[in-house]
């Protein structure tokens, strides 16, 4: 569960995050696109505008970062920087090595760190770099610059399972299962509307090894609605708990012949996955907004924001029901 009342609240000069960024929980800190803040206070440690606009890791007191652009349709990720995460400062910039490097630079290609591993970033031309000076360690292969494949969340498996045609479901507890759905279908028909309604409407199960439907939840019984594209904004899995960033049912309304979305009053519901019920519900940021998300969770709290620039921090709590 949650503290009702914010820890701290923050607003930010510029939008919080660029592209598909999130601001970050850390131990000590939160990190957004570019401010710093102290986890404990919300206290401003630093604000910067800095070029880059997406950040790879941050490792070893060194946020290692690229810049994004637009690219015809879509967009390319571009350059590599490392930026110190105590005060800000650009430590380094190293978007390309030697004289083809250059001449690649000069054609609008540019190097760009693909993850960070042992103090080492290892970027998408197989340069390896040292994380504190950017300094150029070695060249390998490119198949050895492979991000390595992380273990899912128990939040994007819960969140797979909305798919119709994906039989994935979280294990909760020994022989007990969390699901959007009882069973998975073949041949999918995306233009079903089947498949229209398990975008947006939100049921969950919770099923045993044997099929039994231990109990079931459907949003709408609640009188909220969920409006959000990615899973993560709308909903994090931290057992016993879910947490879900819903609005009141709002109207919508029409700007030059487009639908639009009129601003609504948000809430944060705590579920309890052992029962199916809602135990809490917080009503935040006082005022409608025309959308939210939630930025970051972790054991010690959960970050909100209005996905513009201001963000509230919620301390989480433990009650009998985390026993």
């Amino acid at each position: 569960m949650l503290n009702e009342t914010p820890h701290w609240s923050f607003y930010a000069k510029r939008p919080l995050t660029r592209w598909f960024e999130h601001v970050r929980l850390l131990t000590d800190k939160v990190v957004g696109q570019w401010f710093c803040l102290d986890r404990q206070t919300g206290a401003v440690l630093w604000e910067r505008n800095l070029r880059p606009d997406e950040i790879v890791d941050i490792t070893d007191g060194v946020i290692v970062a690229n810049e994004r652009r637009r690219h015809s349709f879509s967009s390319e990720r571009y350059g590599c920087y490392g930026v110190l995460l105590d005060t800000g400062k650009l430590l380094w910039t190293s978007n390309s090595s030697g004289l083809w490097e250059g001449l690649r630079r000069l054609a609008g290609w540019m190097d760009c760190p693909i993850y960070v591993a042992d103090q080492r970033v290892y970027c998408r031309s197989g340069r390896v770099l040292d994380v504190k000076s950017g300094d150029l360690l070695e060249r390998v292969t490119k198949k050895c610059v492979e991000k390595p494949i992380l273990p899912e969340s128990e939040t994007i498996i819960l969140g797979r399972s909305k798919s119709l045609d994906d039989p994935v479901r979280l294990k909760v507890s020994e022989g007990l299962w969390l699901s959007h759905k009882l069973e998975a279908k073949e041949n999918v028909d995306p233009t079903d509307e089947e498949f229209f309604k398990s975008v947006w409407d939100f049921h969950l199960f919770l099923t045993a090894d044997d099929g039994e439907v231990r109990w079931k939840f459907d949003l709408a019984n609640t009188g909220y609605e969920i409006r959000h594209c990615l899973y993560e904004e709308k909903c994090r899995y931290s057992f016993p708990f879910l947490y879900l960033l819903v609005c009141e049912k709002r109207t919508n309304k029409k700007e030059k012949s487009v639908e639009v979305y009129n601003p609504s009053q948000f809430h944060v519901l705590t579920l309890n996955v052992n029962t199916g019920q809602i135990i809490q519900d917080i009503r935040i940021f006082n005022e409608p907004k025309v959308q939210c998300r939630i930025e970051d969770i972790d054991e010690g709290g959960v970050l909100i924001s209005d996905s513009d620039r201001k963000m509230l921090f919620f301390e989480r709590i433990r009650t009998d029901q985390q026993s």
